[in-house]
């Protein structure tokens, strides 16, 4: 949802089908004559159809297969000497017959506009040869676009979704580079906290086998030095714990040999040996205090 790599019809037949929303709007309710019986008339025809067109009208010089497009296209057939009638009644009109010579021409629509009372057409020449004299786009309300017309603009929407998919792959690299930052971060996770545990647990250890010797102090006092306490041990902590976090966005061997040097040199994680633990569990059992 972030690109528009979907945007702009990629095909003639829907790209004529999105000119003719441009030009009408709302498709419903538009009659389409369809001059021509050929592979690109049907597929003009289907995407017409399932735009919503109302009516569809086949005129082909062969009748039988007029009729057969017709047929499935779910509309109807009319004989070609019957051409100029249809094209009064129809908004939009797609020609692609195998004509040597324009069908339509100037004179033709100028007589087709007359009785529409320049009511707007949408010609669609996809023939080629023309089927519709150049001269006829010079005509109030007729919008005509050629089979030229149409590929430029299948042509621009193409080069739009390539780059709108370039930018759709580095949203996708993007997005990946966060995951993975985001996995390394969990997996660092539980070691700084570990880290910081291990160390509020050796600060609170020292303060209560001391605690004897601070009973002197006033309670303020007391409270001093066991804010000192936390505090350089906060302080000293806090490198190691940035470089971790760094070596959390870094590369995979970067972050193990940190972490494992972390592990090794505070005695975490799979490293910690009983001894250790034990020694940082009950320090004066450890090491007995030195008498004065």
């Amino acid at each position: 949802t972030e690109t528009e790599i979907a945007r702009g019809a990629a095909s003639v037949p829907s790209v004529a089908v999105e000119l003719a929303r441009r030009i009408f709007g709302e498709l419903r309710g538009c009659g389409v004559v369809l001059v021509g019986a050929g592979e690109m008339a049907e597929q003009a025809g289907a995407h017409l159809r399932a735009a919503g067109v109302s009516e569809l009208t086949v005129v082909n010089r062969s009748r039988e297969r007029g009729e057969a497009l017709a047929r499935t296209l779910d509309g109807h057939a009319a004989p070609w000497e019957q051409l100029e009638v249809e094209l009064r009644r129809a908004e939009i009109v797609v020609t692609s017959t195998g004509a040597s010579q324009p069908v339509i021409d100037r004179a033709l629509m100028k007589r087709v506009m007359r009785a529409r009372r320049n009511e707007p057409v949408f010609l669609v020449d996809i023939a080629v040869p023309r089927d519709v004299d150049a001269d006829v786009a010079r005509l109030d309300e007729v919008f005509l676009y050629n089979i030229d017309d149409l590929q430029a603009i299948v042509h621009d929407n193409m080069r739009s979704r390539v780059a709108e998919a370039e930018r759709a792959a580095t949203l996708v690299e993007e997005e990946v580079a966060a995951f993975i930052a985001w996995q390394r971060s969990r997996a660092i996770g539980p070691l700084i906290r570990e880290l910081q545990e291990h160390a509020r647990a050796i600060v609170e250890a020292e303060l209560s086998r001391l605690g004897g010797k601070l009973s002197g102090l006033s309670p303020e006092q007391q409270k001093a030095v066991a804010t000192l306490a936390r505090g350089i041990s906060q302080k000293l902590l806090h490198r190691p714990m940035i470089s971790l976090r760094k070596a959390a966005a870094g590369d995979d061997a970067g972050r193990y040999d940190l972490a494992s040097a972390l592990q090794e040199l505070f005695q975490l994680g799979d490293a910690a040996e009983p001894d250790a633990a034990s020694e940082t569990a009950t320090p004066s059992a450890a090491r007995p205090e030195p008498s004065s």
